[in-house]
């Protein structure tokens, strides 16, 4: 690894302990997102509702300016004098040539630029806010033309607005309070089955694999979560299983051996060194028991590399039938208290490895051969269909029990369960690592049996993988 790499892990690690330390759960995740959610629909609410008041309210001056205009140009002579006057408005009269003409008696003197300079147009948000509301208009008088400026103070309007908008911004934290606490209980209730999952998965030990989630009253994801879970936990309890099972039977298979061997050993020891025939018999029995524990393990070796994903075949095509015929003679050369026979009927190709092939063909024959009677018959057959190739392997032999017909690949699974060393008993693994090898050719094992009559092994193996 280079520096690099190291000081950018480094960093990543130190990420990764300041990151911890702000660790929070679900529950307060989901409250504080709903809470910001609701913080910021109400500021858009708020906005909403402050422009739109501000909005009314300039609406409402100017229309009330607009009605004192039209009472001014219906009454201008009154007004001219002056004689009327307004509750909180003031006029202004100006000629075309802005020169000051009259005013309201309750108004101060402003000239029209000063009019000019002051008005602004109106704005929606709490900066800039104008000091007075203006409406201008001309009208006419004694065949002159003159210019009416009316103006209203605009502080009542800015209290009230001011006033309203403290109430909102009240009313705002309140409900954001309320949100928060609601949100908390609902967050905390409905994730309130996770907590009792997660308590369960922490009390699953080795010891109780049984231990499975309540899935009873939930009808939401959670229920699925729970479901996969189990059924998790059930191919997890079911694979420990078989994986106690497994070694179990495996020391069972080794333990024989190795106390035959311990036995002859200890035998050369005592006797072996002056009698020669001890020591020829010890001899021979260690080196079978050596052998039989090196098939054993390499059995192992070959399941163990399938169940981790290393086991690996060398493919190539090659002769069907030159190789059906190579099983049929060695099988002949090897077994002579059998009629074996074969029954060609395809002469072509297939794309398999021949060295693994013949393996799996040979633990069938092999077996065919244990549990046939003396003088029965093995018939070897080779046929073909358009895609897939036909490996038959058919006996007269026992026959297998429809109860133990589902189990026989299991590993050192035997149809009568016998774990004593005999002529007929193997290891256990011949059938499973048969099965083995035609699954990764892509294939399929059919069989047929029954007691007294015979087994028929069918293996269909495409042409082309």
């Amino acid at each position: 690894m280079n520096p690099n790499e190291e000081k950018s892990k480094t960093y990543e690690s130190m990420a990764d302990r300041f990151l911890s330390l702000f660790r929070f759960n679900i529950t307060f995740k989901m409250t504080l997102e709903f809470t910001i959610a609701f913080i910021a629909f109400m500021i858009l609410m708020n906005m909403i509702f402050y422009m739109g008041i501000k909005g009314w309210m300039y609406s409402q001056t100017f229309n009330m300016l607009k009605e004192a205009s039209k009472h001014i140009e219906e009454n201008v002579a009154a007004v001219y004098s002056p004689i009327l006057d307004f509750e909180e408005i003031e006029y202004f009269f100006f000629d075309e040539a802005t020169k000051a003409l009259t005013q309201s008696n309750s108004a101060e003197v402003i000239s029209y630029d000063a009019y000019e300079k002051s008005r602004n147009p109106i704005n929606f948000f709490p900066r800039n806010k104008p000091e007075y509301y203006y409406y201008k208009k001309t009208i006419s008088y004694d065949n002159q033309l003159m210019i009416l400026v009316m103006r209203k103070n605009a502080l009542s309007s800015h209290k009230e607005i001011d006033f309203l908008w403290s109430v909102f911004i009240g009313i705002s934290i309140i409900l954001t309070l309320m949100v928060w606490v609601s949100s908390s209980r609902i967050s905390h209730k409905h994730l309130k089955p996770l907590r009792n999952m997660t308590q369960r998965v922490k009390d699953i030990s080795v010891n109780n694999l049984d231990t499975r989630i309540d899935i009873r009253g939930t009808k939401d994801e959670l229920k699925d979560l729970a479901f996969t879970f189990n059924n998790m936990m059930d191919e997890i309890e079911n694979s420990y299983e078989k994986q106690k099972q497994f070694v179990s039977d495996a020391s069972h298979e080794l333990r024989t051996p190795i106390a035959v061997i311990k036995g002859y050993a200890s035998m050369v020891n005592r006797w072996g060194k002056e009698d020669e025939n001890v020591l020829d018999e010890s001899i021979k029995a260690i080196e079978d028991e050596a052998r039989n524990m090196q098939s054993l393990v390499e059995s192992l070796l070959f399941l163990a590399r399938r169940d981790k994903g290393t086991l690996e075949m060398e493919m190539e095509r090659f002769n069907a039938k030159d190789f059906a015929n190579e099983i049929i003679k060695e099988s002949g050369l090897i077994d002579s208290k059998h009629k074996i026979l074969g029954f060609i009927e395809y002469d072509g190709d297939i794309y398999a490895s021949p060295d693994k092939l013949k393996q799996a063909i040979r633990v069938f024959v092999d077996n065919s051969m244990k549990y046939t009677p003396e003088n029965g018959e093995i018939h070897v057959s080779l046929k073909a269909s358009q895609k897939d190739v036909y490996f038959v392997i058919k006996d007269t032999g026992v026959g297998i029990s429809q109860e133990d017909l589902p189990r026989i690949f299991e590993r050192f699974y035997r149809a009568d369960q016998a774990r004593t060393r005999n002529d007929k008993s193997g290891t256990g693994l011949g059938l499973a690592i048969a099965k083995v090898i035609i699954e990764q050719h892509q294939g399929k094992i059919n069989i047929e049996s029954q007691l007294g009559k015979g087994t028929t092994i069918t293996i269909i193996l495409p042409k082309n993988i």
